[in-house]
């Protein structure tokens, strides 16, 4: 079963990249000003894209535009693409180590397609590439001008900001029922900034209705798992000269944990990261008959009886593969950043207990994998394999490794 595993993942990874992403309806401007209505490729773009294929008809071949050749393009009812050239300031403030000195921002000109998030008497629009996260807006018909934020540092304790976006608001964005305080509160992201031009729109006219792109979905889900393992586990025992040995104990054990699972929001919603604190339990028994006696007993046979209880909280990957509008594949890899637990083993000898050992679980944590099936994001069955070992296996005379063969049900709390 373990050998099969990571063939089967392959396999539901290419049937994805060959059948998951869909074509839908929409359009594309080209230079002579001409609508093509058609069927594009909705990849949900989490970098604006400088092509994208397209198909006539159902029936027609791919084929791929770029930049150079589309003036706009979009998916009806789901996102609207725009090329403009502009001047772009590309600096990136993930991390404190991409920041600079300079608090003003350096320009570069580039033709791009901008994404339209606001369509109205003043339009906002994003640009995303390589972790720069970028939003520019236009008043009065105008080209696009970058909204300036832009993060950076006196000394390396000493970090601050230029929101210049919230003068060009008060200046090109602004009405009478907005206040200098409610612009100088906005943050540089995309909830406040959408919200804010919508505001604005709707106060120059009440009838705006426009918002071209604006998701919904659902970020963080809370899902209880419960479910059965079946564990293959190694026990290391004793060094007496009588016994030293590795044992092989199988049977069913019972997990159950709480995972909570957050949406990446792009890909049309096909990724997402999940931490899944769980716990789980084993007892394991195995009647095996020895070529010698054991210890200072006549007779070869003996029971290993293995108690097994752990902890884990792994932090994992997952892909979705859509079927239809209610049903939904998966496939993920996760590892485990805390692991804790006790490994009692007895050797029991004619109904009499010898030589209990107990161990803590010492790990350096381990690996999974696992597929699955979600039906109206509520109900999910998964088959997932753990492999573990204690870090004493390879060098000590008591240890423990395990492989972990689960099936496990998950109800969608919210």
């Amino acid at each position: 079963m373990t050998k099969k595993l990571p063939l089967l993942i392959t396999l539901l990874f290419c049937l994805n990249f060959y059948s998951q992403i869909t074509f839908e309806k929409g359009y594309f401007i080209n230079n002579n000003d001409e609508k093509v209505e058609c069927l594009i490729k909705n990849l949900d773009w989490l970098n604006n894209p400088t092509s994208f294929k397209y198909k006539l008809l159902e029936n027609s071949d791919e084929k791929i535009i770029t930049i150079k050749d589309v003036k706009e393009f979009g998916i009806h009812n789901f996102s609207k693409f725009e090329r403009y050239t502009v001047n772009i300031e590309k600096s990136r403030d993930n991390t404190t180590a991409d920041l600079t000195q300079n608090r003003n921002p350096l320009f570069v000109k580039e033709t791009l397609f901008l994404k339209l998030l606001i369509s109205g008497s003043a339009n906002l629009y994003s640009y995303e590439k390589n972790s720069i996260y970028k939003f520019f807006y236009t008043s009065n018909n105008n080209t696009p001008k970058q909204l300036i934020y832009k993060r950076y540092y006196i000394n390396r304790s000493t970090i601050k900001k230029n929101n210049r976006f919230h003068q060009q608001l008060s200046k090109d964005v602004k009405c009478e029922t907005i206040s200098n305080k409610e612009i100088q509160r906005l943050d540089y992201k995309t909830k406040e900034l959408t919200n804010y031009f919508a505001s604005y729109n709707k106060c120059v006219n009440p009838k705006f209705t426009e918002i071209v792109s604006k998701k919904d979905e659902k970020i963080i889900s809370l899902n209880l798992k419960a479910g059965a393992s079946y564990a293959s586990t190694t026990n290391k025992t004793y060094t007496q000269t009588s016994f030293n040995n590795e044992d092989d104990s199988q049977g069913l054990g019972l997990k159950i944990g709480l995972e909570a699972e957050f949406n990446l929001n792009f890909n049309k919603n096909k990724w997402a990261i999940f931490i899944e604190p769980n716990y789980t339990t084993f007892n394991l028994d195995k009647y095996t008959k020895r070529s010698k006696p054991f210890f200072d007993q006549p007779t070869p046979f003996y029971t290993l009886k293995t108690e097994y209880n752990k902890l884990d909280i792994p932090l994992g990957i997952r892909h979705y593969m859509f079927l239809n509008s209610d049903s939904k594949l998966f496939i993920n890899a996760s590892y485990s950043i805390f692991t804790t637990g006790k490994t009692t083993i007895s050797y029991i000898i004619a109904d009499e207990t010898r030589n209990t050992a107990t161990r803590d679980h010492k790990t350096n944590g381990f690996s999974s994998v696992g597929m699955g099936y979600s039906l109206k994001n509520k109900y999910t069955i998964e088959l997932r394999y753990e492999n573990q070992k204690s870090l004493n296996y390879d060098n000590d005379t008591v240890g423990f490794k395990n492989n972990i063969v689960s099936v496990i049900f998950g109800y969608t709390l919210f």
